[in-house]
């Protein structure tokens, strides 16, 4: 199945206040993505984590994403090779964790959309039914483990 068309998703997504351009700004080095991607706000509590770290972020076609959470006290890798890589439009890249435990890795595709109030931004988690037997159960764990916390750091760097 291409991941395209997946049917197990999921999607969160934000409107900023500004431009695309100006949105893309923030994905244009690891610096400036660790204003709002890399960020922890609160230490985890019974192995849930309120944001993640940005360790690696290498922001080309063919480069790599990588983060860390804590889970059940370890700091624990995940991320992937960038896949795709266009600058005002989206970022993608494969997902899974470090040392690897899908058959395939999933894919994390942040695009911005230009609307008249400013720019959508909209996170896709999806390829899961790639992972292995427990795609559901897979996709059922990051749905109810991706919140909203760095979108909305991104769009609180345009708030001030």
């Amino acid at each position: 199945m291409d991941p395209e068309d997946s049917y197990l998703r999921v999607r969160r997504s934000v409107l900023v206040p500004a431009s695309p351009g100006e949105v893309w700004s923030y994905f244009a080095s690891r610096e400036a993505m660790q204003h709002w991607w890399g960020i922890v706000r609160e230490l985890p509590e019974a192995g849930r984590s309120d944001g993640q770290w940005l360790d690696v972020y290498e922001p080309c076609e063919g480069g790599r994403i990588m983060m860390s959470v804590m889970l059940d006290g370890v700091r624990t890798s995940y991320g992937g090779r960038i896949v795709r890589f266009v600058p005002r439009e989206e970022l993608r890249f494969e997902n899974d964790w470090d040392p690897p435990v899908f058959e395939q890795p999933s894919l994390v595709s942040i695009r911005l959309v230009g609307v008249d109030e400013g720019t959508v931004v909209e996170l896709h988690h999806y390829g899961f039914e790639r992972t292995g037997a427990d795609a559901g159960e897979t996709h059922l764990g990051y749905e109810s483990g991706w919140g909203t916390t760095q979108l909305a750091a991104l769009r609180a760097l345009f708030s001030l």
